[in-house]
């Protein structure tokens, strides 16, 4: 499969690149928004061609489309922002002071079976701290965004996780790790049943923690994800008013960390259950 190019992005890129005169975040989170719903348009029309798609281990999947939609972000951070560094699920990279963390397609098990629930997730950490987080739905046109101590959004539109207080009328999201135990698994999901949550399994991180920020969904569990997976909705869920747990602590040595998410009201009682 030939790698597609963003001329329509192009000269936004040109107009960017000239407005860099600080290390804005503002800067970086219109940088983001401009380029994931991009590629997000792009992504979805390339669905309907996947090219090859490999088995990377149990049920995890990549395709073409994957590597050219990381590509082509990496390009065009590169040529904004020369001075900064990318970690991308696909294409690896690096870890640094100034660091955007990407997944072009999270949800690439539904994405390869031409499914709607997936998006592309960008998020940029300074100093380690995580200032922008940018998830696009192209099945949907919404655009989620956060800025650190600005709030979050879909579509312009401020967002707030929905305000849930007991267990019996919430539902949870919820995702598994092969590299953890079937057992493990089984026996989280009975304390949940058992304290009364209804949940769901819908195959994109990202995308759930989005939609808790954004009061879709009441709460997001994860026993292990990854940074790319996960650092964008962690902002857009605690600017939206939510609470989680510390996502951040040791992250990138750990490769990875446990991810809670819901509002303050139930994340308590979320935690009581381990």
């Amino acid at each position: 499969m030939k790698r597609p190019s963003l001329n329509k992005f192009d000269a936004n890129i040109v107009r960017i690149t000239a407005m860099l005169q600080t290390n804005s975040d503002t800067i970086r989170l219109d940088f983001a928004k401009a380029l994931a719903r991009e590629v997000g348009i792009l992504a979805r029309e390339m669905q309907k061609n996947l090219g090859r798609v490999e088995q990377k281990g149990h049920q995890d999947y990549v395709s073409e489309v994957d590597r050219n939609i990381e590509a082509i972000i990496r390009d065009k951070v590169i040529e904004a922002f020369p001075g900064d560094v990318i970690l991308g699920e696909e294409l690896g990279g690096q870890t640094g002071d100034s660091l955007w963390v990407v997944d072009p397609i999270d949800g690439t098990s539904n994405f390869v079976r031409g499914q709607s629930f997936w998006c592309v997730s960008i998020s940029y950490l300074r100093d380690g701290k995580p200032v922008v987080g940018v998830i696009y739905a192209p099945a949907t046109d919404e655009l989620f965004y956060s800025q650190a101590g600005q709030g979050a959004f879909c579509n312009g539109a401020p967002m707030r996780v929905k305000k849930v207080n007991n267990e019996s009328e919430a539902v949870i999201e919820i995702d598994w790790s092969p590299s953890e135990s079937p057992e493990e698994l089984i026996s989280m999901l009975a304390k949940f049943l058992k304290a009364g949550f209804e949940f769901h399994r819908s195959g994109s991180c990202a995308l759930c923690l989005a939609n808790v920020a954004n009061g879709k969904m009441d709460a997001y569990w994860e026993v292990f994800t990854k940074p790319w997976d996960a650092l964008a909705g962690y902002l857009l869920v605690k600017e939206a008013g939510g609470q989680t747990n510390d996502f951040e602590n040791n992250l990138f040595e750990n490769q990875g960390n446990p991810i809670v998410a819901a509002s303050s009201e139930l994340f308590g009682k979320i935690v009581k259950l381990f």
